[in-house]
Order: C-alpha cells, then sequence, then structure tokens
C-alpha cells in the first residue's frame, strides 16, 4: 500500500517539475535545496502556531497555562536535546539522522491534527520538539560536510540562515492564511507533504558523512547537558509567566546552574567530552556564540510585541497582520543570503559590525517613534531597516562557528550554533516580555484604582470585578475584552457612562502596551550595543583558516571535490 502511494506521488506533476529543478543543479546545491525545505519546515513551526492559538482556545477552552505549554512543550525538548542529538549525528552519520528525525517530525505532525485534548495536543507538540532536535544540528552539518570550497561554504551557509529566517517571517502569514480556509489542524498538516517530498529527495541527494574516530559516548556529559539545559529551559519559561523570584523558578535556576557547571567541569577532565571546552578557548567561536546567542535573543524578543500592536492595536486581522510582517522578513532573508558577498567585500569583522550598528540606529528610531496611532509605512520601513542589519550578523557568525570546526565535529559544533539561538530567542521573549508586562501593569493598576473606573465596577458582583481585574492586568487582548463586557452588560441607564469608561480601559490598555515596548526596545538597544562593543574588542578582522577541506571523516563513497571556481549562486 505504502509503495502504491510512493508511487502515485512520485507520478505527480508538482513532483516531477521540483525533481527536475533539483536535478538541473549539481548534487552538493541540491543537497542543499532539501536540507533548506527541512529547514523551513522547522523555522516556521513555532510563528504559525502563535497564529492558532485562539482557535486552539476555543476548540479546547483550553487555559492559559495550557496554551503556554503547547508552545513550551516543543521549545523544551527541542533545546534540552540539541547537543545531544548533534554529538549523535557525528557518530552515527548525519544522513540516518536527518531522516530519522523527518519521520518523527511527519508522524508527530499528523498526530497533532487528531488530538482530541489539550494535553495529547501538549504531548505531540513534545514529540515534534524531539522530531526538530534530531533534524535541526543535521541540517547545518550537513551543509558544512558537503561543501569543501571556503568560499561555497560561506554562501550556502548564508542561503541556510536566509531560509531559518524566512522561516520565521512566513509563518504567520500561512498561519492566517490557513486559519482563514480551515481550522487549526491545517497549521500542522502543512507539514506533512513537505516532510515526505524533503524524505524522498534526501534520500536521493544527501550523501552521508559522520565521525570515523568518534570517541566512546560521553553519557554522563550527555545526563548533565539534557538535564542542565531542561531546568534552564524550564526556569525561563516559567518566569516569563508566573516572574522570577517565583519558588519553582528560582530552584530551576539553581538546578541548572549546578548541572550545567558540573558538565563544564566533567567535560573539562573526561578524555572523551561530548562538547570540547577547549572549544571555548578558541576567541571566533566564543565571540561568535556570544553575538548570536545576544543577537536572536534582541530579535525573538522584539518580535513577541509586533503581532499583537498590529491586531489589537492597528485593528488587522491575523492574515493581515502576517503579510505585514513578511517584508520585515524578507529583508533579513535577504541580507543574510547576501552577507557572503558583502564579507569578500568588506571584510568579516566590518560585515557583523556594519550589521549591528544597522540594526541599533533601527532600533533607537523605533524606540522614539513609536505610539498607538504610528503608521505602518513608517514601521515596516524601521523594522525592516534592523531586519537586514541582523542579517549581516547572523549569516557570518554562524559560518564562524562552523569554520572553526573539523567537519567530523560538524555535528556538535551545529547543535552548539543552534543551541545558542535557541537559548537566546527563549530568554529573549522571557526577558522581554516580563518588560513589557511589567510597564503594563503598574498602567493598568494605576487606571483600574481610578474614580470612573471604580464607579462602573461597583456595578457588577464583586466576584466579577475580581476576575475583570484579573484580565485586565493580564494582557492587552485581555483588557479588550473587558471593555467589550462593560460596554454590552452595564445597565441601560449608565450605558453612556460604560461606552466612555470601556474607551478609556482601551485607550489606556493601548498606551500602556506601547509604553512597555518602548522600554523593551531600549533595553534591546543596550543588549545590542553590548554586543557590538564585544565584537569591536574580540572579533578577528576575517574568518578563521578553514579545516574542513580534509576528507578523512566522510564516508568512502564521498569523494573529494576539486578545488574549482564557485558556482554563481544568490548573492553573487
Amino acid at each position: 500500500m505504502a509503495g502504491c502511494f510512493i508511487y502515485f506521488f512520485q507520478k505527480q506533476p508538482a513532483f516531477i517539475i521540483l525533481r527536475g529543478i533539483i536535478c538541473m543543479l549539481e548534487r552538493r546545491w541540491a543537497s542543499l535545496i532539501v536540507v533548506c525545505s527541512a529547514l523551513l519546515v522547522i523555522s516556521l513551526d513555532n510563528t504559525i502556531l502563535h497564529i492558532a492559538l485562539p482557535a486552539i482556545q476555543s476548540n479546547f477552552n483550553a487555559s492559559l497555562s495550557e496554551l503556554q505549554w503547547i508552545i513550551s512543550s516543543y521549545v523544551l525538548v527541542f533545546a534540552s536535546l540539541l547537543l545531544t542529538m548533534g554529538t549523535i549525528g557525528d557518530r552515527l552519520g548525519r544522513k540516518p539522522i536527518f531522516i530519522a528525525g523527518m519521520v518523527l517530525f511527519g508522524i508527530a505532525s499528523l498526530a497533532a491534527t487528531l488530538t482530541r485534548s489539550t494535553g495529547m495536543l501538549i504531548a505531540t507538540r513534545a514529540l515534534m520538539g524531539l522530531g526538530a532536535a534530531v533534524v535541526m544540528p543535521a541540517t547545518l552539518s550537513t551543509v558544512t560536510a558537503t561543501f569543501h570550497n571556503p568560499r561555497e561554504r560561506a554562501q550556502a551557509i548564508a542561503i541556510w540562515a536566509a531560509v531559518f529566517g524566512l522561516g520565521v517571517g512566513i509563518g504567520p502569514v500561512m498561519g492566517g492564511f490557513l486559519l482563514e480556509h480551515f481550522n487549526w489542524h491545517a497549521v500542522f498538516l502543512i507539514n506533512v507533504p513537505v516532510v515526505f517530498i524533503t524524505l524522498l529527495a534526501g534520500q536521493r541527494y544527501i550523501d552521508n558523512s559522520y565521525d570515523e574516530a568518534a570517541a566512546p559516548v560521553d553519557a554522563i556529559g550527555v545526563v548533565l547537558s539534557i538535564c542542565g539545559l531542561f531546568a534552564l529551559v524550564y526556569g525561563i519559561i516559567e518566569a516569563g509567566v508566573k516572574g522570577w523570584g517565583a519558588p519553582d523558578v528560582v530552584l530551576a535556576f539553581s538546578l541548572a546552574v549546578l548541572l550545567l557547571l558540573y558538565f563544564a567541569c566533567w567535560e573539562g577532565i573526561t578524555d572523551n567530552p561530548m562538547l570540547p571546552i577547549s572549544l571555548f578557548q578558541n576567541p571566533t567561536f566564543s565571540v561568535a556564540s556570544v553575538s548570536l546567542g545576544l543577537v536572536t535573543f534582541v530579535m525573538f524578543g522584539l518580535l513577541l510585541m509586533l503581532s499583537p500592536f498590529l491586531q489589537l492595536i492597528q485593528g488587522y486581522t491575523p492574515l493581515e497582520t502576517g503579510l505585514k510582517l513578511l517584508p520585515i522578513a524578507l529583508f533579513g532573508a535577504l541580507s543574510a543570503a547576501l552577507s557572503a558577498r558583502v564579507v569578500r567585500i568588506l571584510g568579516l569583522k566590518t560585515t557583523i559590525l556594519t550589521g549591528l550598528l544597522i540594526t541599533i540606529i533601527s532600533m533607537i528610531v523605533s524606540a522614539e517613534s513609536i505610539s498607538v496611532h504610528v503608521s505602518y509605512g513608517w514601521i515596516v520601513f524601521v523594522l525592516s531597516l534592523g531586519s537586514f542589519g541582523l542579517g549581516l550578523v547572523v549569516s557570518p557568525s554562524t559560518n564562524m562557528i562552523m569554520s572553526t570546526l573539523p567537519a567530523n565535529k560538524a555535528g556538535i559544533g551545529s547543535a552548539m550554533n543552534d543551541t545558542t539561538r535557541q537559548l537566546g530567542g527563549t530568554l529573549g521573549v522571557a526577558v522581554i516580555g516580563t518588560i513589557i508586562n511589567g510597564v503594563y501593569i503598574d498602567n493598568m493598576n494605576t487606571l483600574m484604582n481610578s474614580a470612573p473606573i471604580q464607579a462602573v465596577m461597583n456595578l457588577f458582583p464583586a466576584d466579577q470585578v475580581e476576575q475583570a481585574v484579573q484580565y485586565v492586568r493580564s494582557s492587552l487582548q485581555g483588557a479588550h475584552g473587558v471593555a467589550a463586557e462593560i460596554l454590552t452588560q452595564s445597565p441601560e441607564n449608565m450605558r453612556q457612562i460604560a461606552g466612555r469608561v470601556s474607551d478609556l480601559l482601551i485607550t489606556n490598555s493601548n498606551q500602556a502596551f506601547v509604553t512597555g515596548s518602548a522600554h523593551a526596545l531600549w533595553f534591546g538597544v543596550i543588549i545590542m550595543i553590548a554586543t557590538t562593543l564585544f565584537a569591536l574588542w574580540l572579533l578577528p578582522e576575517s574568518a578563521p583558516t578553514s579545516v574542513h577541506d580534509h576528507t578523512t571523516s566522510y564516508l568512502p563513497h564521498i569523494e573529494p571535490e576539486v578545488e574549482r571556481e564557485a558556482v554563481p549562486v544568490i548573492g553573487d
């Protein structure tokens, strides 16, 4: 039955056209298309789901805590296992690991469409996180092991970074489109055909590579890294919900510090470390990792405020919001794709510093000009400028990390790159979210204690008033919901006053959110200035001499490529 389905699928026009395009490319570029297809479906997964959360909440009558864990279960498993899965890929082979991860991700996506409760959905999301953790390090390590020419490799990594950014950007657009024409199940079902095509193409075009001199498994290192990262990510996630001083948050961070310190000490003394601590003695590797983490911190943190700003304050639908965010993502993807060429013209250090300065200027202008009534044209201009700057930082930094490692350690290098991104992004969402929420709550507490609000609230039962205050303090969406309830549920003789109070609540909640966003932008400026000074001080002038050109770590059927002029691709 499965064989008949595969035969039927391979005869469809779309697959025949795609196969024809891939066949026109040299094998290594065809391989890049395959791994980038996998990267795209993984990178858009979280942003596409954010758009679907209201529909999921309505379907399952889910609590805010359950919605949080639908998102967090994926992130928690994904971030905790990246290092381990990168090491396994180096040992067992990147191609079989890639194929296994895509199968797992596809099965989990299909299972998510069949769930009948939030508990089942949280479990399938965790399974998707496991599949993504298996696939993600294999994508970048496969690119690194496939491209031996340093110039081609830099361009291939630039394209890899551009696709990752593009996936984050098109997620809201695709999510909005699917929700307008289908239901929330479609945001998971869309993964299945992409996974299937990627599996067929990957089996044919990806060559296997692995570490022939792989040491015995560092079992203690594996356990310590998984547990330490799990505790760290759990603490970050819960801090964004319960506050940084909550007992379970403090306990999680304490465990994370102890476990990760023990992990670092163990890796320094064991004969066969999973993550050689000597890597961090290389300033190129260390600076690139820290810079990438800080940039991702700011990027993902500030993305948090854009969707509610456009939807709730400026009144766009989910699909319109996704479309209006798309130019920002496209500018970032464009600069990432062009970054390899820019590095050849300006040099590595100048390119990264230029990108950081462009981003800082964009964020300063945004912090100064953001308001409830700011025009969309101005938003997209300023933030697209910042996105373009970030693209000039992320791609060269990724290339720096991978260029410091031998090909047989590409898996752990890729996993380190992905872990840095994931931790930076998760921490950015928690910290930036805390800043916005802190300012928002302070402003709304003042409003809720004002005389006009109290006058209307006294018309309702005490338990309803308490619940309404909690909703107002919880989020901008909650405040808008309470404003609508006040208007519709007030007695007829109080309708005029209730209307003024409703308008007051909406106006002040919008302004509170915008004020919090401005504070978050200024905090992001401080982080980016610190990153720039750090890079200015320690970043080398040029990329390190490549160590990938030896081929002793490849399987026998992979022949060394003759060094030749790079094939012109995007950015050349």
